[in-house]
């Protein structure tokens, strides 16, 4: 499209029929359009797998998935000991075909550029990392569900169709490379 800006667009069908099954027909559906200049740099993207999709010689992990997510990120070029740095934050959503939203995810990051060709994580010497990281997840209310009476009976818990978390993590990482 231009320089810095550039987009694509697959469309790929499927016709599955099983012995003695009816045959079903299906898609899966990906555009994406992404700028990447000096400063500024953000993409766009779209997919979608329907629910009748198949496939027996490739491998797709879900179907009944329409998917967008998106991603911005600034650099800042002091080209000193610090060549560039910059903040990145990126968004997406998953819903099923019936719009019934699955996951959402939100990630905010930060990458530096050092003297030397030094990339991603802080890094003294190869083999040397240091990462911190969180992570949520979440489970729509009423599908979650558990023995509320000690019946041996799994009943729903909540009633309502918002989001619970259900699990939270932080980590810290420090890996350091010792040769001798």
């Amino acid at each position: 499209m231009s320089p810095t800006i550039s987009g694509d667009f697959r469309a790929v069908g499927s016709r599955f029929k099983d012995l003695g099954a009816e045959e079903v027909d299906g898609h899966m559906l990906a555009t994406r359009i992404r700028q990447n200049g000096r400063n500024v740099s953000w993409s766009l993207a779209a997919y979608q797998i329907s629910p009748d999709f198949r496939t027996e010689v490739g491998f797709v992990r879900r179907r009944d998935i329409p998917t967008v997510t998106s991603e911005f990120g600034y650099r800042f070029w002091p080209e000193s000991w610090i060549i560039s740095w910059g903040p990145t934050i990126d968004y997406g959503q998953n819903y099923n075909y019936d719009e019934l939203l699955q996951d959402e995810n939100l990630g905010l990051g930060i990458n530096f550029n050092f003297a030397r060709n030094i990339r991603f994580s802080y890094r003294v010497d190869a083999g040397t990392v240091f990462f911190v990281g969180y992570d949520d997840h979440f489970q729509q209310a009423d599908l979650i569900e558990g023995d509320r009476d000690g019946d041996g009976l799994e009943e729903q818990l909540f009633f309502t169709t918002g989001h619970r978390r259900t699990n939270r993590a932080m980590f810290v990482k420090l890996q350091y490379l010792l040769r001798y």
